[in-house]
């Protein structure tokens, strides 16, 4: 969902300096226009492992993938494809981090699915093409949303695609910006049809 927080969580894995490398903010100039994959440095020190990851990747999206640039700038025009160029939300970026070698997993932070095609960036339609495509390489699939979204129509859209995309993958909800006053029992009564609708198997919340 848009600025629902979905870079922020991706960046709750990653070291002090790959944080820097992402861009989070409230705003659609900060958000994340982009498919970023986020992967273990040991994976790369590994050439034989790195080569079959790009190559297959590339074979996914249909692109071959770019890196993420080492300095935060540069990496945060790229994240947020400030040039504006449409075909760029095809290519994939790349990005290692260290921290990741702990957990042994890559992590692949999706733009939001509902962004508006005026701003260049590409019709919901071919965000959703791109992700179907991006969903071949997950096991796993999380949607991140806001506490008050529980009524949108797009969610459960959202929802629906994922469902749809990966059949038999694990997929959860991440329920982002809940005020103190929602209990976790309020949030699981709130978001629990929904989940029971849609194959979610968990649900997670986090308070503003």
């Amino acid at each position: 969902m848009l600025n629902s927080g979905k870079t922020s969580l991706v960046a709750t894995f990653l070291s002090e300096a790959g944080r820097a490398r992402t861009l989070r903010g409230a705003n659609n100039d900060q958000g994340t226009h982009r498919f970023v994959l986020w992967l273990p440095t040991a994976w790369q020190q590994d050439v034989e492992l790195w080569d079959l990851l790009m190559s297959r990747i590339g074979d996914a999206v249909g692109q071959s993938p770019e890196k993420l640039a080492e300095e935060p700038e540069a990496a945060h025009l790229q994240y947020n494809n400030r040039d504006g160029k449409e075909d760029y939300l095809s290519v994939p970026l790349i990005a290692t981090d260290s921290a990741l070698d702990d957990y042994g997993i890559g992590l692949l932070d999706c733009p939001d699915i509902v962004s508006d095609e005026d701003f260049g960036l590409g019709s919901p339609k071919e965000r959703r093409d791109l992700l179907g495509r991006a969903a071949t390489l997950c096991s796993a699939f999380l949607v991140v949303t806001s506490a008050e979204s529980s009524r949108d129509g797009t969610l459960g859209d959202l929802l629906r695609i994922a469902s749809d995309l990966m059949p038999g993958v694990p997929r959860m909800l991440a329920v982002n910006k809940i005020r103190a006053r929602q209990t976790p029992d309020k949030v699981l009564d709130t978001f629990q049809a929904i989940a029971r609708a849609h194959g979610i198997e968990r649900i997670y919340a986090a308070y503003d």
